[in-house]
């Protein structure tokens, strides 16, 4: 496929600071490789000269080997830095680390770090570094920052690689966060010569620190030419205009009109009756859509809000035989926070299961760190903190075995959440601390519906029934359908798109309506899942569904009113489809 006018016009041009605002499906990894190789025809040889960053190193990867198609040779070293900003900035440390640390640093992933916390408490952020410190390590957060730390405070070393530095080239510029930004602004501030593709629309990343306001910085501080990439060659027609209508009610962007000369597709909208109803009739759909007409189970994705809405479909799709895959996270049952509270229930049925025991003992965290436990389990003496929380472990464990006992299967379920003091643990306005809270509530109306499903049914039916749905799970690929959240399917494409659960308060999530950042960035989440889809796609709420410990009537989500699907913001009882 060549060029089209405009790409060839942003490939080849010559000024200096440029801003590519690139519409989903639009190209823009095509353009940057271009462009990284038109820079190299022109004779930069040397990989200092021009840096590349990227937010995946698959996308680097990616970027590389088309540059090496188009040169026709494999090079090496490659002619150019191609990398994270976490990458270039690890590199950078080795050479220019200031003590105490060395170059001979350890990085610490995610998991590293939460071992650190949980020895010195997970508010204790100075004594988090200093035990880093002390063992030589950064994390990923470090890596970012000290890089900035050395370029503002060492002249040297920042005059050496804005001198080095010819051209820099930024990728997915709206994920960028602040202090990244400086980065570049720093590096980019004697050449200026600096090309940034991004895509304010698909700004969704503000709670890791993604900061759409570096857009506005980069304008005011570089007055770059502004060139727009507005053609999607993904999705068809109708497609792009319904997300045109969604995020044209954004006003936090740079005017530009997506469209697409592909042909229409299938756009459909339903009200389901409530979440089991919805999987139903979804499943029902991919399955004959299979069987009838062979489409592959690969070109359907499930795609949602919270990745505590797809119990659902992980339960139909089991009944229905329909093989799928959690992208990008855990099936449900083996979200750590599941795991944990239905190990307590493990220790009801089996108070020798050390295993569970000791997990759970430490979820919600109580004091009890692993060495206490290794002195546990030998017997010995453990500080008076920890003996503590051991206690109140054993008090828990002691309160849900009688009301196991008394109220049975649904009576524990009930009250397994107030019991082992999760909403309270919970209770912050973190998103991973809604969305953890949400799965364990799914899982307790798993528990309840397992029970009406099953009268009579114990503790330990339920727990089995649990073990053998993980056991049959295990090692399905290839032709599957994707269910996934929108975050975690960012970049990728399928032919057919269900996007479901677009209820007030769950799609935009509750919170976000209160605050209008928050709520256009709700907005373009939506937007990204939309121009996800190719050929058809379904979008669907609910009346009913169990959320947050309750069953609630839903009202639409105000997308759809935004999209011209629904035809007032006012809740809607106008048509649904049931299927029992």
């Amino acid at each position: 496929m060549e060029l089209t006018a405009i790409q060839q016009e942003i490939v080849t041009t010559q000024e200096k600071a440029v801003i590519v605002t690139a519409g989903a499906g639009s190209g823009k990894t095509r353009v940057l490789t271009h462009r990284i190789w038109w820079l190299i025809k022109q004779g930069c040889l040397n990989e200092e000269e021009i840096l590349g960053l990227t937010f995946t190193n698959k996308a680097a990867l990616q970027i590389r080997q088309r540059v090496e198609v188009l040169l026709g040779q494999t090079m090496n070293p490659f002619p150019a830095f191609l990398g994270t900003f976490h990458s270039w900035c690890a590199r950078f440390l080795r050479k220019h680390i200031k003590s105490p640390w060395n170059k001979d640093f350890t990085i610490y992933d995610t998991k590293d770090s939460a071992k650190v916390y949980r020895q010195v408490g997970e508010e204790n952020k100075e004594e988090y570094k200093k035990v880093l410190m002390n063992c030589n390590a950064l994390d990923f957060e470090d890596l970012i920052e000290k890089t900035l730390e050395i370029l503002e405070e060492d002249n040297d070393i920042r005059t050496l690689y804005q001198n080095k530095i010819k051209y820099i080239l930024v990728d997915e510029f709206q994920d960028t966060d602040f202090t990244q930004y400086k980065i570049v602004k720093i590096l980019a501030e004697k050449q200026r010569q600096i090309m940034v593709v991004g895509d304010e629309d698909q700004c969704i990343y503000s709670w890791r620190g993604a900061n759409i306001e570096n857009l506005n910085l980069f304008l005011n501080d570089f007055k770059p030419k502004i060139f727009k990439l507005e053609q999607n060659f993904r999705s068809s027609k109708n497609i792009v205009e319904l997300a045109n209508k969604l995020v044209q009610h954004n006003l936090n962007r740079l005017d530009k009109h997506l469209f697409s000369e592909l042909p229409r597709g299938e756009i459909k909208h339903n009200t389901f009756y409530d979440e089991r109803n919805e999987a139903q009739m979804i499943a029902m759909q991919i399955m004959n859509e299979h069987r009838m007409h062979g489409t592959p189970y690969s070109h359907f994705a499930i795609l949602m809000r919270l990745n505590a809405t797809s119990r659902n479909f992980e339960e139909q799709f089991r009944g229905f035989g329909i093989p799928h895959i959690i992208w990008g996270g855990f099936k449900f049952y083996e979200r750590a926070e599941i795991k944990s509270t239905i190990n307590y229930l493990r220790v009801l049925c089996n108070p020798r299961d050390e295993v569970a025991y000791y997990d759970a003992m430490c979820f919600p965290k109580r004091g009890v760190g692993d060495s206490s436990i290794e002195k546990l389990k030998k017997g010995e003496s453990i500080p008076k903190k920890a003996q503590a929380g051991v206690d109140e472990f054993k008090k828990v464990l002691n309160e849900l075995e009688t009301i196991n006992k008394k109220f049975g299967l649904v009576g524990l379920a009930t009250s397994l959440i107030s019991t082992i003091g999760l909403d309270i643990w919970f209770s912050g306005e973190k998103e991973d601390d809604i969305s953890r809270l949400e799965n364990i509530y799914e899982l307790v109306e798993a528990i309840k519906n397992f029970a009406k499903d099953n009268p009579g049914a114990t503790l330990n039916d339920f727990l089995q029934q649990v073990s053998l749905v993980q056991d049959t799970d295990n090692g399905e690929n290839g032709d599957a359908v994707i269910i996934s959240t929108i975050h975690s399917a960012k970049g990728l494409e399928f032919e057919n798109v269900f996007l479901i659960a677009l209820e007030s308060g769950i799609f935009p999530l509750y919170r976000a309506t209160q605050r209008n950042a928050e709520l256009e960035e709700e907005r373009r989440l939506l937007y990204v899942g939309i121009t996800r889809a190719m050929k058809n796609l379904y979008l669907s709420n609910v009346q009913s569904r169990f959320f947050m410990g309750d069953r609630k009537y839903q009202n639409p989500s105000e997308f759809l009113y935004d999209c011209d699907l629904i035809k007032s913001r006012a809740p809607t009882r106008e048509r649904f489809e049931y299927f029992d």
